[in-house]
Order: C-alpha cells, then structure tokens, then sequence
C-alpha cells in the first residue's frame, strides 16, 4: 500500500501548487451541488413527513409543494422572472458544470504530473465532453443516492410493511451499483488522457482496476473517507433553511420585510460560498487522486 499513499501525497502536492487554476474548478460544482443537495434533503424529510407512514396520506407533498412555490412566483411578475432565471442557472450548473470542471481537473493534474505547464483544462474538458457526460450518467445512475432515492419513494407509496420485501432488492443493486462504479474508477481520465471513447475507455478502465485491485480498493477506501464531507455538507446545509427563515424572520421585524429578506438572503449566500469553497478543495483532491493513480497504474503496465 506504500505506493497508494505516495500517490494521495503526490496528488495532494499538485493540488497545494497549482492551486490558483484548480480551486475555482472544485468551487463551482460544490456550489452548486450545495444547493441541488440541500433540496433533495428538504423534500426526502417533508416527503415520509407528508406520506402515510406519518401521517394520514390526504396531502401529497410534490403538489402541495409546488403550488405553494407558484403562489409565491405568480403574485409578483420580477420574483417570478428572477426565480426561473435562477432555477435554470442553478440546474444548468449542476448538471454541466461539474463535468466540465472534472474534465478540466483531469487534464490539468495529468500535465503537471508529467512536468507539464497545466493549460486549456476546459477547451479539453469541453472537447471530450459527450463521452464525459456519458461516463458520469452512467455512474451517477448506478449511485447510492439514486437507489436511496428509489428506495424511499417505493416505501412512501407502498408502506412500511413492503421494506421487507423490498430491502433486500435495493440492497442487491445498490451493491451491483457500487462494483460497477468501482470497475468505472478510472472511465474519466482515460477519456481526457487516452482519448479513448465510452466503450473504450469503460474496458481500459476495467482492466486498470483488476490489474490494480487491492491499491485501487485502498484509494477508493481513502476517498470514501473524503467524501463524507458530504454528510458534513448534508449535516450543515440541513440548519442553513432554518437559519435563513429565523435571519429573514429577525431582520424583517427590525426593519422592513424587503430587507430582511435581502439581509438574510445575503448571509444565507455567504454561508453557502464558505462551504462550497472548502468542499471544493476536497473536489479537486479526489480527481487528483484518480487521476495520479491511472497515470502511474497506466506506465507500470506498459513497462
């Protein structure tokens, strides 16, 4: 395992010295994921809140959640336009953002890994961009948080008495869904390194991790323990709603409503930014790592 942590320690100095052009391509996705991620939470809870389990079904909470948003939306024609600008804004951004900035990461940590100046990270990005979006629908499909999704949703609708029926399913693909992404470890960088093609880079990717299965399960291991930043995410963003409506709520009693809202708003915003940044370097520093091992797995067969 000598060799996996000379990799993170690798990957982690690259990060530290090119860290003007790396951090702002965490920063984005973070930012936005902070916000995607926040939601999906406040509907999961409000959702078993509103469902049969604990309550008595007559509301559904998707309709009645909608309709209160256009209530809001639809009395006021500038917070209608400026609410759909920022739907639009916040769902372009995580859905395009992130796969263009992990490309960019990609392509920038591979040229400063082999003495390289680190430049055109994005038109590189951007250039293999059909078969980075590819590549991450498929990973993303085959998530945890899909199949939690789907969980839940089945268990609202057909009660609690269908988990045990249904557990043991989910459990079975969920875990099909954690080998396949861990098959697909390195899908990414022979993409934007190798310029391979979906199917080509899924096999070279395969093939690397079954070469490299024990040091690729330990780097694996190491980036679990750094994505559970996103329970911390999860854990901090879950008080920031609550922190909005009581600093919204003070500032609106203090002076007008209006202001409140833009004053809690604004500190609402700033939280957010303070997290996406430091969320962002943890971003960067898993790519790196991928990215390091897949050029040192890569060389190694090839000797």
């Amino acid at each position: 395992m000598q060799n996996s942590k000379k990799i993170v320690a690798r990957a982690w100095n690259l990060v530290i010295r090119h860290r003007k052009i790396l951090f702002s391509l965490g920063f984005w996705p973070s930012f936005f994921s902070i916000f995607i991620s926040g939601f999906w939470i406040f509907y999961q809870i409000q959702a078993f809140r509103f469902s049969t389990i604990f309550s008595d079904g007559q509301t559904h909470f998707t309709f009645e959640l909608i309709a209160e948003i256009w209530k809001i939306v639809s009395q006021n024609t500038v917070i209608f336009s400026v609410s759909l600008v920022l739907l639009l804004v916040i769902l372009i951004g995580y859905f395009l953002i992130p796969i263009i900035c992990r490309g960019a990461i990609i392509s920038l940590i591979s040229q400063a890994a082999q003495e390289k100046e680190p430049k055109n990270g994005i038109p590189n990005s951007i250039f293999n961009f059909l078969q980075l979006f590819e590549l991450n629908a498929l990973k993303s499909g085959m998530s945890l948080k899909i199949f939690f999704t789907e969980f839940s949703f089945a268990i609202r609708n057909l009660g609690i008495g269908s988990i045990t029926i249904l557990l043991p399913v989910f459990s079975f693909f969920a875990l099909l869904g954690i080998l396949a992404n861990f098959l697909l470890s390195f899908a990414l960088p022979a993409v934007i390194i190798k310029k391979q093609n979906f199917s080509g880079s899924i096999a070279t990717s395969t093939r690397v991790v079954l070469e490299n299965i024990r040091q690729t399960f330990f780097l694996m291991f190491i980036i679990f323990l750094i994505e559970l930043r996103v329970i911390f995410n999860f854990l901090i963003f879950l008080s920031l709603p609550f922190f909005f409506i009581s600093a919204t709520g003070f500032f609106a009693t203090a002076f007008s409503q209006n202001l409140g809202f833009f004053l809690g708003g604004m500190i609402f915003l700033i939280l957010a930014i303070l997290l996406a940044y430091l969320t962002g370097i943890l971003f960067v520093f898993s790519e790196a790592i991928w990215t390091i091992a897949f050029l040192e797995f890569s060389k190694k067969s090839e000797e």
